[in-house]
């Protein structure tokens, strides 16, 4: 696999993840809170609950990034662990 599509798969995720949390507390917004009122864009809009789906699809696309990341580096980990736990043993004994 080429660098490129290395580096697409890593980012691709998280961003599909940032939309569609986003994208869902937008349908929320507008079907739940507003009960699909007719003024709900310009609610939403004027009191900034925006913000609120956007710091909600940031930390749910860090979390998908964070475990993306974890999953490709767990080999490591887990050699790194083991390496530590030998050395641990033997220093205990």
């Amino acid at each position: 696999m080429s660098k490129s599509m290395r580096i697409l798969r890593i980012i691709m995720i998280p961003v599909l993840v940032f939309a569609v949390v986003f994208m869902g507390h937008l349908l929320y917004y507008k079907f739940i809170a507003q009960n699909s009122s007719p003024i709900w864009w310009r609610l939403y809009v004027m009191t900034q609950t925006y913000w609120i789906g956007y710091a909600l699809a940031l930390a749910f696309a860090f979390g998908a990034y964070a475990i993306a990341m974890a999953r490709r580096l767990s080999g490591k980990a887990v050699a790194g662990s083991a390496a530590i736990a030998v050395l641990v043993w033997f220093a205990s004994a």
